[in-house]
């Protein structure tokens, strides 16, 4: 993950914070030490990030918790943009695995309303989320998905009709909707397939799909905005 921008402009506000876990990545949403757990800073879960600081700029993969032979200072810190209408950049993985690639699904019986794919695949976890083409006359177009079988989905009707072979993206999620995100293992990543709905982690602010023509197994992202920030009750 990283910091896209802001939601009314301006820089960053950065504030270096004692750890209360190792780091071993840049990128990733932190939040804020509770008086239960007053160890440090710590990484969100996959399905939350209740009191959120934000996104971590640097790793630190090193917490001590003695003394240094050196006398010098054992406490770590990390920096985090603190600002609670930060943006931030994510990628759409295809699985709980970071850089997993999107299922491409394809189109196994033809429907001239544009309302309907099949599929042999049950797409329940997609149930209120999103469908784009990756392939066909409808390659790039996202639909908000309406209602789901385990052998189709149906979606607000896309302009061309859907052939047999094309081929389609799902998400779980889609933009400037009151659904939260499930986020990769490492928490670097969206989890397209997750489906947490109910998550305090994020909202999505703008939802960038790309056809299969763009790479868009591989290159499709979300922005994303924290929905429970310490500084924004």
């Amino acid at each position: 993950m990283e910091v896209h921008g802001h939601l009314f402009g301006g820089a960053p506000i950065l504030r270096k914070v004692q750890i209360g876990e190792a780091l071993t990545l840049a990128g990733l949403p932190m939040i804020a030490s509770v008086l239960a757990d007053v160890d440090g800073t710590k990484r969100a879960s996959t399905t939350a990030a209740a009191e959120a600081l934000g996104i971590s700029l640097d790793a630190q993969p090193t917490r001590n918790t003695a003394q240094l032979t050196t006398n010098a200072d054992p406490a770590v810190y990390v920096t985090v943009n603190v600002r609670p209408d930060q943006i931030v950049k994510a990628r759409l993985s295809g699985g709980a695995t970071a850089n997993t690639a999107l299922t491409e699904t394809a189109n196994t019986s033809a429907s001239t309303t544009g309302l309907v794919i099949t599929t042999t695949a049950n797409q329940s976890a997609y149930d209120d989320g999103v469908a784009w083409g990756a392939a066909g006359a409808n390659a790039g177009i996202l639909r908000k998905i309406t209602a789901v079988t385990t052998t189709s989905t149906t979606i607000i009707p896309f302009p061309a009709d859907i052939a047999v072979g094309d081929t389609f993206y799902f998400a779980t999620f889609g933009p400037l909707e009151d659904a939260g995100v499930q986020l990769t293992s490492d928490l670097s990543q969206v989890d397209a397939s997750g489906d947490n709905q109910s998550g305090t982690n994020f909202r999505c602010h703008a939802f960038y799909q790309r056809a299969k023509a763009d790479g868009g197994a591989n290159t499709s992202f979300a922005l994303l905005v924290f929905s429970d920030h310490l500084f924004a009750q």
